[in-house]
């Protein structure tokens, strides 16, 4: 078994429109703005640091996709996962195209 850190990367507006088509009462008092900072730390830290520093490999994964292109990307994914023994250290961009995982 090994570690893993999974980025589930969107941008502040897509996860603010979700949020709101959503309508939860415990989401109604988030505000974009406070997104959008959450959003340049998490950038700061996953993506533009030297990736060695990082304490695991990182996947990194687009979900400003719609839900359908997202969900089938995460069920390649773990089944790639699932096959390997180990992943080096690093940054990995994950994408879908066409049948094929990418990373």
């Amino acid at each position: 078994m090994y570690a893993i850190e999974v980025y589930l990367r969107s941008s502040p507006q897509v996860v603010y429109n979700r949020m709101l088509q959503r309508n939860r009462p415990e989401e109604s008092g988030v505000s974009l703005e406070y997104l959008t900072d959450l959003h340049q730390h998490y950038e700061a830290w996953l993506m533009e640091g030297d990736p060695a520093s990082l304490p695991a490999p990182v996947l990194v994964l687009d979900v400003d996709q719609d839900l359908q292109q997202v969900t089938q990307m995460y069920a390649r994914l773990q089944q790639c996962l699932l096959e390997r023994r180990s992943i080096n250290k690093g940054r990995f961009q994950i994408s879908l195209r066409g049948d094929q995982l990418c990373f």
